[in-house]
């Protein structure tokens, strides 16, 4: 059984644990020599540093604050909400939103019931201590609610985007008629960058996303691109003929006439690949994929 197939069967006939499904991952990212996919798979196995950049959304979730007050004689108010507009603004995400850096393994045993808690700093709690109530009441500590459900969430959301990922994959190499390591580089960053790391945020910066996947003058990864995107041999072989002859007719400092129509008569059949996108979003993305490829700024 392939290292695909292995994947494959962990996610939809085991209860294998997602950390050790990420295990084979990490495996499968040395085959392919994906540096990626790689350190997602890296970091949801070790954890990601809480202010790293690239911490997914999936993994910073809304979280409203609550805390005790605490009063004379005896008073005390349980579980009451705190509103984030009385907090400055840069305590605000302490009653509003929360990260969860911790390797995936600390989410895997948790039930959609079991709640978990992020208690406040110490200092925080002292400084908004007498600002909630007026009178006596005062905060005596307070914390963020994580409910289980958000990290079965987590948990869920990757498998399915390895499961989403190693799908695509094979998919690629059915159609190429290659083994999954002689598939183009460009075509597994693509899945990679469509199926892994950005979801359906991936084309948020599709300057970025060209310059990852496609090399200037390079028509491998162009082509590796763009099939990833759902694009078959034919109208490929369609866009490298239109190009070559934009080029010989000077188009040179900008996109040719013909490479501009096939943008505009396929533009519509993107996302037939791993994430479906509209026809505006492709036209922008293929774009800036043909103007990296030429080397136009």
């Amino acid at each position: 059984m392939s290292l695909l197939d292995e994947i494959i069967k962990a996610i939809t006939e085991t209860d294998e644990k997602t950390s050790s499904i990420l295990r084979k991952c990490l495996v499968l990212s040395y085959k392919l020599k994906n540096d990626s996919l790689k350190a997602w798979v890296s970091k949801e196995l070790k954890g990601y540093d809480y202010d790293d950049p690239e911490m997914p959304e999936y993994r910073q979730v809304g979280a409203p604050a609550r805390g005790i007050f605490l009063g004379p004689f005896g008073q005390q108010i349980n579980d009451q909400p705190i509103p984030s507009a009385i907090l400055k603004d840069e305590h605000r995400h302490w009653a509003e939103r929360a990260k969860l850096p911790q390797p995936l393994v600390a989410y895997e045993d948790v039930t959609a019931g079991e709640n978990r808690v992020i208690p406040w700093p110490a200092n925080l709690v002292v400084m908004y201590q007498q600002k909630f109530f007026d009178g006596d009441l005062a905060l005596n500590r307070a914390w963020q609610e994580i409910p289980g459900s958000v990290m079965v969430g987590i948990v869920d959301t990757v498998r399915t985007r390895v499961l989403t990922f190693v799908l695509e994959l094979k998919e690629q190499a059915v159609e190429e008629e290659v083994e999954v390591e002689a598939l183009p580089v460009s075509t597994v960053q693509t899945l990679v960058q469509m199926t892994v790391i950005g979801g359906n945020n991936v084309f948020g910066n599709v300057e970025r996303f060209a310059a990852q996947t496609v090399q200037v003058g390079d028509a491998k990864s162009l082509r590796g691109t763009l099939a990833a995107m759902g694009y078959d041999h034919q109208q490929l072989d369609a866009l490298e003929a239109d190009i070559a002859a934009d080029t010989q007719e000077g188009a040179d400092a900008s996109i040719g006439k013909r490479t501009l129509e096939w943008i505009g008569r396929n533009a519509k059949a993107a996302g037939k690949g791993a994430v479906k996108i509209g026809t505006e979003v492709a036209t922008t993305v293929i774009t800036e994929a043909i103007k990296r490829y030429l080397g136009l700024p």
